[in-house]
């Protein structure tokens, strides 16, 4: 039990990463580019935060291009935030400044419009040159600022670069709170739509949301369909409860464990956001297998024998078994360990700790000495405990 406390304590350092950019091998092109990027511009240059606002009714997002512009401001006075591009500042804190956009949207004809919304860039014909130099000009502009529109004019994007890394855990824990801001900027500024958060960050963000929903229901739900099939197959209400307690410990133990590792001696900035949850699911279903040949072999040798010399002789039957096997597993999930993306690396490691933590300290010392310790009361309320 001491060991196991002391492995868990790498929990107060564990920490999720979403950063799918770091899971890559150390030499991928994608990872290096993204490096680069990191060390050059602003860190959220790479994956801005998106914001999308759909104007109520039929307003055009070029008849709303002051509000959009305050919009703009608003979103770029949040914390952590770099810079906002939108239709009304297209390049940012670049030189095209709102009058430029609404005199462009203003300057460039119907038919050039049409073209350029329709993807073509050479002007209604789809090619050859301006002769105006000022219409060229407006052209330009207002061909920037269609990224920053849906096609049919009703829905305006902004572009917030952020300061920090978009797969930063305070950046993705932030997205709640930027959501809500963003409406209500909107509101503020006289923007009448739904409003919508998307990008790599808030991608991140529900992806959390919805992992940590799915762990709080996953996670009782094995442990209650577990302890009923212990239940029955023990007939008793105290085995099953001692049983999913060293499930459990030992999943707590080898995340601490792992974790500790994964920061400390292989330089992760943390654990993928998919291991906790795979390593739960694995080390339960493999623990209760052993749980229950080992019990199951243990009631049937104290029907012949007393407690002590029972919990004997089933655990020197049942050990060369629990263990090879136990072996086993961990050298086929150790196999993940060669592959070079990080969480499957990761998972390949944490769920080999815990089946040899499993084998040789759960199965073979635990569960036995807690056996031993209760004595009778390991059958309570079955027949097994009144005739003992």
């Amino acid at each position: 039990m001491a060991v196991f406390a002391i492995f868990s304590l790498g929990l107060f350092q564990s920490r999720v990463t979403y950063d799918s950019i770091s899971s890559l091998p150390v030499g991928a092109g994608s990872r290096e580019g993204f490096e680069w990027l990191r060390d050059s511009f602003p860190a959220g240059e790479s994956e801005p935060v998106e914001v999308y606002v759909a104007l109520d009714g039929s307003v055009n997002v070029y008849e709303r291009l002051v509000e959009i512009d305050a919009m703009t401001a608003e979103l770029g006075a949040y914390e952590g935030v770099a810079s906002v591009e939108s239709v009304a500042a297209p390049l940012a804190a670049g030189p095209i400044v709102l009058d430029q956009v609404v005199d462009a949207a203003d300057a460039v004809p119907e038919d050039v419009r049409q073209a350029i919304d329709g993807g073509e860039t050479g002007g209604a014909d789809g090619g050859g040159e301006v002769a105006d130099p000022e219409l060229a000009q407006a052209i330009g502009i207002y061909s920037s600022t269609r990224q920053f529109v849906s096609q049919d004019n009703g829905i305006a994007r902004f572009d917030v670069i952020l300061e920090s890394s978009p797969y930063a855990i305070e950046q993705i824990d932030e997205i709640g709170n930027f959501r809500e801001y963003a409406s209500q900027a909107a509101i503020d500024t006289g923007l009448d739509g739904e409003v919508l958060v998307g990008g790599t960050t808030a991608v991140s963000y529900d992806t959390k949301q919805a992992n940590d929903g799915d762990t709080l229901f996953i996670v009782p739900l094995i442990l209650l369909a577990i302890g009923a099939i212990l239940a029955l197959l023990l007939r008793s209400l105290i085995a099953p409860l001692y049983l999913l307690g060293t499930i459990v410990l030992s999943y707590v133990a080898t995340l601490g464990l792992t974790t500790w590792f994964f920061l400390n001696v292989f330089g992760y900035d943390g654990v993928g956001s998919a291991v906790p949850l795979y390593l739960f699911v694995f080390l339960a279903a493999l623990g209760v297998d052993y749980n229950i040949y080992l019990m199951a072999r243990i009631r049937e040798e104290t029907e012949q024998r007393n407690l002590h010399d029972g919990v004997q002789v089933a655990l020197s039957r049942t050990g060369g078994v629990i263990t090879s096997a136990g072996i086993i597993l961990a050298g086929t999930f150790g196999a993940l360990m060669t592959l070079p993306l990080r969480d499957l690396f990761q998972l390949g490691f944490a769920v080999a700790v815990g089946v040899l933590l499993d084998t040789f300290v759960v199965r073979t010392i635990m569960v036995p000495a807690i056996v031993v310790l209760l004595g009778r009361w390991n059958w309570w309320p079955g027949r097994r405990f009144r005739q003992t």
